[in-house]
C-alpha cells in the first residue's frame, strides 16, 4: 500500500473514530478504485484484475496497450484516465503515488467519478491539502456517494482554521448536505473536533443564514456532555438570539408550545421525563397559563424534569409556586444541582406563603452551568402518606406553576 507522509491531517484521520474513514478512503482505495471503475476492453474481462490490484503487480504490457488505445479513443473519460494513471504508476515499479501532473489531470475531468475522487483524496492527504479535501468531500456529498466517509473527512478538515473557512464558504451556497452534516455529531469523538464544530457554528451565526435549532441542537448537547456547558450556553444565546437568563421558561410557555413536536431537546430548555410508574407533562390551564403536572406512583427515585442553568455569583434561592403544595407531597420531591464534580441537594425552607416554596442554594457551587434536576425522594415509611401509597393508593401528584431563581 502507498506510504503516506506523516502530518497533522494524516494523524487526525488515522486516530480514534476517524480510523474507519482512512481505511475506507485510503487504506483500500486502490482496490476500490479499480473494482468500482470496472473498466473493460472490447472483451468482457477487466483490464486490471482484482488480484493484480491486491498484489500491486504491474498489469501486463498488453493490457497497458489496451488502456492507451482506449484513452486515445476517449481521452476525456474519467474512468479510463483513472485506470490509466494507476496502471502506469504500477508499471513504474515504485510505491504508488499520484504525481502532481496526475492530480491536475484527474481534477480537470470534473468531480463525477467516485473512484477518481478516492484517489484524489489520498493525494490531498499526502499533500496536506485541506482545501482540496473539502472540495472532494463536497463533490461526494452532492452526489450522495460515500456520505459517512465524506462527512468524516470534513470533520477532519474542520479542525484546521483554513478548513473551517472553506467549509463556511461551501455552506454559504446552501448545499444539499448542509443540515445533515451540521446535525451529525456521532463521529466528533475527540474534544478538539467538538471545539472545532463550536467555532464553525460561531462563524455561521454571523452570516445571513444562521444555524437553525435543528442544526445546532446536537452540538449543544455534545458540548454539555463533554463538560463544556458554558461554551454551549454562549453559542446557544448568540446564534439563536436568546436573551441570557439564569433559568429559561420559568412558567413553561415555551415547553407547552413544543408539546408533541419532534424537535431537538436543548440542554438550556426544559426536558421532561416519563417512565414506568411516572410521567411529567405540561398542561394548559388557560390561554395565558400553563402548569407542569407530575404523576408518580411513589416507587424509586426518578428524575421528572431538568434544565441547565446559568448561575451568576450571588444566587441564593429557587422559588417554586404551585397548587396543593402540602407537606406530604413536598416531602417526596426535591431539587438538586448537578455539576461535573457531583450533585448538590437544595435545602427546602418552611413555607411562608400558601403554595410557594423556597429552596436554598448551597454556597460554593463550583460550576457556572449546573443542571437543575427535579426528582423524587426515597420513601419514608414512618409517614402515613407513604404507607398508603405502598399499599396501592392513588398517584402522588405535584402541580407546578413556575420555577424561578432569585
Amino acid at each position: 500500500m502507498t506510504a503516506v507522509r506523516a502530518g497533522n491531517l494524516y494523524n487526525l484521520l488515522v486516530t480514534g473514530a476517524a480510523a474507519a474513514v482512512f481505511c475506507a478512503l485510503v487504506g483500500q482505495y486502490v482496490i476500490q478504485s479499480n473494482n468500482v471503475a470496472r473498466f473493460k476492453a472490447k472483451s468482457s474481462s477487466m483490464l486490471i484484475s482484482a488480484a493484480q490490484v491486491k498484489s500491486q503487480s504491474a498489469p501486463p504490457p498488453a493490457n497497458l496497450d489496451k488502456v492507451r488505445a482506449a484513452l486515445a479513443a476517449k481521452p476525456l473519460n474519467a474512468a479510463l484516465v483513472n485506470v490509466g494513471i494507476y496502471s502506469q504508476a504500477l508499471n513504474r515499479g515504485a510505491p504508488f503515488r499520484l504525481r502532481d501532473e496526475d492530480v491536475a489531470l484527474l481534477k480537470s475531468l470534473g468531480w463525477r467519478h467516485t473512484p477518481t475522487l478516492q484517489n484524489l483524496t489520498v493525494a490531498a492527504i499526502e499533500r496536506q491539502d485541506v482545501g482540496n479535501l473539502v472540495d472532494i468531500s463536497d463533490a461526494l456529498l452532492r452526489r450522495g456517494q460515500l456520505v459517512r466517509e465524506a462527512m468524516q473527512l470534513l470533520n477532519a478538515a474542520e479542525v484546521f482554521p483554513k478548513g473551517r473557512q472553506i467549509i463556511l464558504q461551501k455552506l454559504a451556497l446552501d448545499p444539499v448536505w448542509r443540515t445533515g452534516y451540521l446535525k451529525a455529531t456521532e463521529d466528533l469523538k475527540e474534544p478538539r473536533q467538538a471545539d472545532a464544530r463550536a467555532k464553525l457554528f460561531a462563524m455561521i451565526a454571523k452570516t445571513p443564514d444562521p444555524p437553525t435549532i435543528e442544526e445546532i441542537g446536537p452540538t449543544l448537547n455534545l458540548l454539555v456532555s463533554q463538560g463544556k456547558a458554558p461554551v454551549a450556553y454562549q453559542l446557544w444565546t448568540t446564534s439563536q438570539n436568546v436573551r441570557p437568563a439564569m433559568i429559561q421558561d420559568t412558567e413553561f410557555a415555551a415547553a407547552y408550545s413544543k408539546n408533541g413536536d419532534d424537535q431537538t431537546t436543548l440542554p438550556f430548555e426544559w426536558t421532561f421525563f416519563s417512565g414506568s410508574g411516572f410521567w411529567a407533562e405540561i398542561v394548559q390551564v388557560n390561554p395565558k397559563r400553563q402548569e407542569l403536572m407530575i404523576h408518580w406512583d411513589g416507587r424509586g427515585v426518578p428524575v421528572f424534569a431538568s434544565q441547565h442553568l446559568w448561575l451568576p455569583k450571588g444566587m441564593r434561592a429557587l422559588v417554586m409556586e404551585g397548587r396543593d403544595l402540602n407537606e406530604a407531597t413536598l416531602s417526596r420531591f426535591g431539587f438538586s444541582l448537578r455539576c461535573p464534580q457531583g450533585d448538590v441537594r437544595l435545602a427546602r425552607s418552611s413555607p411562608t406563603q400558601p403554595n410557594k416554596v423556597v429552596y436554598t442554594l448551597p454556597q460554593g457551587i463550583t460550576c457556572r452551568s449546573p443542571a437543575l434536576v427535579l426528582n423524587g425522594l426515597p420513601q419514608n415509611f414512618s409517614q402515613k402518606f407513604d404507607r398508603f401509597r405502598v399499599s396501592g393508593g392513588e398517584d402522588i401528584v405535584l402541580t407546578v406553576e413556575s420555577i424561578k431563581l432569585q
